[in-house]
Parts: C-alpha cells; sequence; structure tokens
C-alpha cells in the first residue's frame, strides 16, 4: 500500500473511532425517535402514548434526520403554541359564554392558570436552545403543573371542555421533558 493511500485509510479510522456513536444536530440513527417515545411511555407510566409520540415527532418530514437536540427544538415549538392555543381557546369559551355557570367559573380559574402560558414557554424554549436545561426542565415541569391544576378544577363531575387539547398538552410537555433529559446526558 502506498504512502497516501495508507494515510487515508488511518485517517478515515481515527475518525471512525473518535465520532462512533456521537449524534450531531442533523446526524440522527433512524431508531432515534422510537427510542425517545419508548422512554417517554416508560417514565410517564401511561400518561404519554406511544402512536400518539411517534405521529408528533414523525409529522415533521426532517425529523427523521434529526439528533435528539433538534427533535427538542421541535418539541419546545410545538409545546409552546399548544400552550398558546388552550390560552386562547379558553378566552374564546369564556367570551361566546355558552358554558355552564358551573363551567365558566372553573374556565376563569383556568384563564389565570395560563395567563403567562406563552411567556413561560417561551423562556423555557430559549433556556434549551441556549444549553441551559436545567432551566428549560423546570419551566415545563411548572407548565405541566399549570395544565394539571386547570383539569384539577374540573374534578368531581364536570366535563372539561379543554380534556382533549389539554391531554395532548400534557404528553408535548413529557416527551419535551423526556428529550431535555436526553440532552442533559449527550
Amino acid at each position: 500500500m502506498n504512502q497516501l493511500g495508507f494515510s487515508s485509510v488511518f485517517f478515515l479510522l481515527v475518525l471512525l473511532i473518535n465520532f462512533h456513536g456521537v449524534r450531531i444536530h442533523g446526524a440522527a440513527d433512524h431508531d432515534l425517535i422510537s427510542a425517545v417515545c419508548k422512554k417517554s411511555v416508560e417514565e410517564n407510566q401511561g400518561d404519554v402514548k406511544y402512536g400518539f409520540c411517534l405521529s408528533y415527532l414523525k409529522a415533521d418530514p426532517k425529523s427523521k434526520t434529526y439528533g435528539a437536540y433538534d427533535l427538542g427544538v421541535l418539541s419546545y415549538d410545538h409545546v409552546l403554541k399548544k400552550g398558546i392555543s388552550i390560552d386562547s381557546h379558553i378566552h374564546k369559551l369564556l367570551k361566546n359564554g355558552k358554558q355552564s355557570p358551573d363551567v365558566m367559573g372553573r374556565l376563569k380559574g383556568c384563564s389565570q392558570d395560563y395567563s403567562n402560558i406563552g411567556t413561560l414557554l417561551e423562556h423555557a424554549s430559549e433556556s434549551f436552545g441556549g444549553g441551559d436545561n436545567i432551566s428549560a426542565g423546570i419551566r415545563l415541569d411548572t407548565a405541566k403543573d399549570i395544565a394539571l391544576s386547570c383539569q384539577g378544577r374540573f374534578d368531581g363531575g364536570f366535563t372539561s371542555p379543554l380534556a382533549k387539547e389539554e391531554n395532548e398538552f400534557r404528553q408535548y410537555i413529557y416527551i419535551s421533558m423526556t428529550l431535555t433529559e436526553m440532552n442533559i446526558s449527550v
């Protein structure tokens, strides 16, 4: 083998050894989404549905090429949009006034719960993007508590007009928490 050929092979081997298993932002293994969903389902004991997680993370056609960080950015974006959407939905329900007085009272409480959700989740997303995953996780946990507080207002026989949206929102949060944790250990 000539000197140039040996050097090239040696260089390739060094690269392969040094970067084996390392995920760069755009270089994901094909099973990453599945692994994220399995981990999220396991960690959140029934609060995250595997099929929901898969369809959610695969909805972006580029997600198949994403690493854990990029999936996290995607997930944080969904959490932010969903939180703002729920806040807007609450205001529409309060404005149209078609709910019973009991439900309207509960929705007013939810409106207070969700009043700063956009700012909270923007800060969470900024923290995640800046590598401050601890702060990002704390903010996600606060958003989860907001959703659970609103849901709790409807305990005792009342049907929440927000049940479907809040269920999806909590799943988005739990998946984002899983991705945050995965990025801490990367």
